[in-house]
């Protein structure tokens, strides 16, 4: 009876152990997941920065572009105006000489 006994001792001190040591692996791979997650999670923090910053410099580029388009409609306006006026000026110098040859 009492090696009976000592065979089901040694038999759970064996599971325990095997037991402890399972839950030392899993905590060491918990850990090593955890260190993993912290590491993803700082590259994940990293480059939203840096995408929440190219967004603020694509904004920043769109609206200067239209600034840009719009400085360059006004100069388009001020030169095919300034070339209304130089037709004008041409079609009146024409016809001032015409009138003098005609006197």
């Amino acid at each position: 009876v009492l090696s009976h006994r000592d065979t089901l001792l040694k038999e759970g001190e064996e599971s325990k152990k095997q037991r402890e040591e399972e839950v030392a692996k899993m905590d060491k791979e918990v850990a090593e997941l955890k260190q993993q997650l912290g590491q993803e999670m700082v590259s994940h923090t990293e480059f939203r920065k840096k995408f929440e910053a190219a967004q603020e410099e694509a904004s920043s580029l769109a609206d200067k572009s239209a600034r840009l388009e719009g400085e360059l409609a006004g100069a388009k306006q001020e030169g095919a105006k300034a070339a209304a006026e130089r037709d004008d000026a041409i079609a009146a110098a024409a016809q001032a000489a015409k009138e003098r040859e005609s006197e």
